[in-house]
């Protein structure tokens, strides 16, 4: 059986295979339902936006990344709840998580390759941080869902 690198470590350099650890930072915004109704209603997270930024290639390595990536954003952290209203990891300003927001996210995944479709099987996914809008640098398209954007209004003309 041949064994796929896919990629090193961004913490000790070594390669890993198809089991590791991502380090993201997503926009996104949280829609609470109501647990309480008949049929219950789940709260619902859309990302609009993710960027892995670093790679880990166990749990170890992830952690001691996620200490190092978060203390050179000047991200001290402190516990995190579930909303709706919450503190910047940074600042404290109080993030509105129903509105775009940015967190990281450290991931636990399997990618899969197969010849047809290269996918990811998400193990455990876990928020390190929430930003405000301000210390996240949340750009206006980033908070756009794609169905959100503006379409384009003039045809595009291709040469053949």
């Amino acid at each position: 059986m041949e064994v796929h690198h896919y990629g090193c470590c961004s913490n000790c350099n070594h390669s890993f295979n198809s089991r590791h650890h991502w380090l993201s930072r997503n926009v996104e915004r949280l829609q609470y339902g109501n647990p309480d109704a008949v049929p219950r209603q789940h709260s619902c997270c859309t990302v609009l936006n993710s960027e892995v930024f670093a790679q880990y290639c166990g749990e170890d390595c992830a952690w001691e990344g996620v200490f190092h990536e978060m203390a050179a954003r000047g991200i001290t952290g402190g516990r995190l709840g579930s909303g709706p209203v919450e503190p910047c990891s940074k600042c404290g300003t109080p993030i509105d998580l129903t509105q775009p927001h940015v967190t990281f996210e450290l991931m636990d995944l399997t990618e899969i390759d197969q010849p047809w479709l290269s996918s990811v099987e998400p193990h455990h996914s876990e928020t390190v941080a929430r930003l405000c809008s301000k210390c996240g640098g949340l750009a206006i398209e980033e908070s756009e869902s794609i169905s959100e954007r503006p379409m384009i209004k003039e045809p595009i003309s291709v040469q053949a």
